[in-house]
């Protein structure tokens, strides 16, 4: 089958501004942050990284290049043993009007955290929600068994899956 350019399915759809599958722990508020002028800080991944391509693929698409001068809102990832969530593929994240930070112990808990940041943006405001959110999953491998597709690792990273 044909590469998939990893948003060719254009996900999250609609979330309601929302981290799916549910959170272990979501304090989700009303307001919202823009995000229409962004930087993005890291920490223990390089900005090469394949998770940081991904986030920056569906902001492109909205139209926002993260900078590093003059943007309101700060996004910080870290990638670090001392991320407040210590289970597996677990990570912390916390969005505020001026920023958001998403913290994990391993390389997978970053990209469910990156995910679940995407799933709180509003696309058509270029705003994302403000709350915090503390993940883990419950069983090693979440996934299914069938057929492949061209868009098949696209749907599985957007749901949390780790396995097909």
């Amino acid at each position: 089958g044909e590469f998939s350019s990893m948003d060719d399915l254009k996900l999250p759809v609609f979330t309601d501004a929302k981290a799916y599958p549910e959170p272990k722990e979501a304090k989700y508020e009303e307001s919202f942050a823009s995000i229409a002028a962004m930087r993005i800080a890291l920490n223990g991944i390089t900005k090469d990284d394949a998770r940081v391509r991904l986030l920056k693929t569906r902001l492109a698409r909205l139209g926002v290049k993260p900078g590093t001068n003059g943007a309101a809102f700060r996004l910080t990832i870290e990638l670090t043993d001392e991320a407040p969530v210590a289970e597996k593929e677990g990570y912390a994240l916390d969005v505020a009007k001026r920023g958001a930070t998403i913290q994990a112990r391993d390389k997978q808990g970053v990209l469910w955290g990156i995910v679940s940041f995407m799933q709180m943006i509003d696309y058509g405001a270029k705003t994302v929600r403000c709350g915090s959110i503390r993940d883990w999953p419950d069983c090693a491998n979440r996934g299914f068994a069938g057929e492949y597709w061209p868009e098949c690792a696209e749907f599985t990273v957007f749901q949390k899956m780790n396995r097909t």
